[in-house]
Formats: C-alpha cells, sequence, structure tokens
C-alpha cells in the first residue's frame, strides 16, 4: 500500500522536483563551488578592502528599521481596516496592494518624481519657504530608504495581519477594560500577546526582503550609500570574473536573510509547542 501510494503521488511531485532542482539546488551548488575556490584568499581580500563589513552594518541596520516601520504601520493600518465595513475594507485593501505590482525601479523614481530635488512636494513646499535643496537631500539618504522601503512593505505586513486583527477576541478587551486597566495596559496585556507570532513573522519577512532589494537603493543612491547588495551588484558589473568573491558576497547575503527569518521559525515552533 505505500508502494502504491509513493507510485500514485510521483507524477505529481516530479515536475516539481526537477524544477527545484534545476533552478535552486544546481545554482547554489555551482555557488558554492566557486566561493570554495581559494575562500581564505578571497574572504581576506574583500575584508582588507573595508567595504564589506560597513556595508554589512549598513544594510541590517536598514534592513531592522525598515522592518520594524513596516510592522507598526502595518499593524495601525490592518486594525483601521478591521472597523470598516466589507465592501470599503475590500476596496481600501486593493489599494493598499497596488504598490506590490510594481518594480523596484518605479517605486524609486515615483519618489523623486514627488520627493527628489526637483519633486511635486519638494517645490510646493519650497513655495512655502522650504529649502529645496535641503528637503530633496532626504530622498537620497539611509532615512529616506527606510520611508521607500516601507512603501511596498507595508502592504505585505497588512496581508499578514488582517486575518490574525480579524480573528482577535474582543471580548477580552472589554473585560480588561471593566477591571480598571488602562489603555496601554490592554494594548500591553491583551491585545499584542495573541498577535506577537505574526508581528515577528511580518518583521522576518520585512527585513530578509529589505536586506536583499537593490534595484529601488540602486535607482535612489547609486553607490552613495553601502549596502552589501550593491556591493554585490558591483562586483559582478565592474569585475564578473571575480567569481570568488561575487560568490562569497552572495552566500554571505543569502545567510545574513536566513539568520533574519529565525525569529519567526523561532516564535511558529514555540507557538506550536503551546
Amino acid at each position: 500500500m505505500p508502494r502504491l501510494r509513493f507510485f500514485t503521488v510521483l507524477p505529481l511531485v516530479l515536475p516539481s522536483g526537477i524544477i527545484y532542482t534545476l533552478f535552486f539546488i544546481v545554482p547554489l551548488a555551482l555557488l558554492v563551488i566557486a566561493a570554495l575556490d581559494s575562500p581564505i584568499t578571497t574572504g581576506a581580500r574583500l575584508l582588507s578592502e573595508g567595504l564589506v563589513l560597513k556595508s554589512l552594518m549598513t544594510s541590517v541596520a536598514l534592513s531592522a528599521s525598515t522592518a520594524l516601520l513596516s510592522v507598526v504601520v502595518g499593524v495601525v493600518i490592518a486594525e483601521f481596516l478591521y472597523h470598516q465595513p466589507e465592501r470599503r475594507r475590500f476596496f481600501l485593501l486593493w489599494l493598499i496592494s497596488l504598490p506590490l505590482v510594481f518594480s523596484g525601479l518605479i517605486v524609486a523614481y515615483g519618489f523623486i518624481l514627488l520627493l527628489g530635488r526637483a519633486g511635486f512636494i519638494t517645490l510646493s513646499l519650497a513655495s512655502l519657504g522650504v529649502d529645496p535643496a535641503w528637503f530633496g537631500r532626504f530622498v537620497y539618504t539611509p532615512q529616506g530608504l527606510v520611508l521607500v522601503y516601507a512603501y511596498f512593505l507595508v502592504p505585505r505586513v497588512v496581508l499578514v495581519m488582517l486575518p490574525v486583527v480579524q480573528g482577535l477576541n474582543r471580548r477580552q478587551l472589554v473585560m480588561a477594560e471593566s477591571f480598571g486597566a488602562t489603555r496601554w495596559q490592554q494594548i500591553r496585556d491583551v491585545y499584542l500577546p495573541p498577535l506577537m507570532p505574526a508581528l515577528v513573522s511580518s518583521w522576518s519577512l520585512c527585513a530578509a526582503v529589505a536586506f536583499g532589494a537593490y534595484g529601488t537603493a540602486l535607482a535612489l543612491t547609486g553607490s552613495q550609500i553601502n549596502l552589501l547588495p550593491l556591493l554585490l551588484y558591483s562586483n559582478i558589473s565592474d569585475s564578473g570574473s571575480d567569481m570568488a568573491s561575487v560568490a562569497l558576497l552572495a552566500l554571505l547575503m543569502m545567510c545574513c536573510c536566513l539568520l533574519l527569518t529565525l525569529p519567526a521559525d523561532w516564535i511558529r515552533r514555540r507557538s506550536q509547542h503551546r
């Protein structure tokens, strides 16, 4: 019986297994082989240049802060959508999800047209006395990148958090209020604990996406900000023959993204044990 079940399922699993092997396992194996070509010498050379560590720290700080901002804004929006009528909620959710269909370059140029040195908002504020040269620099800074990244990460948080927010037992909030709990105590002790697994998962998702994104940062800042994806892009475009350094940087990026997703896996396992 188990053998019959195996041969029944095999035709369904085999195509996906072949695609997974050809487009993930094989490229990853080639990447590891290229990285193992004198890894100590290549790693020492990359570290001696001083850009890898600086780019790594900047990328981690950028992804962590962007994920935190996206989660906070996404939870507030999800809570707002929960209190809306069904038709309005459906329309607003569709509207909020639109940034997911835009590429990073489109998002970058959209913010340049809004907040750049000759952007619409910048010139509008200039008529009120705000220096356009000062205000127009913001979108090209790391803080501006946090804002731009949050633009297409917040919809992901909303899509994850809205079902969780809808499933909350609101009677517990009423009971807490009846026992004299303040608004902050209700949020801290009653509202947030059931949301914590989804919050951590949303943070991990946003942090991993922000860490690996490079198109938006490339269009906005070029090489002015040291980010690990931009350093990898620069090594590929400038020295395409140095595959050992490119492979090491790619594996470093992959390991960092995996580490950023570990909190989501940890909180999921903890919730299952409970």
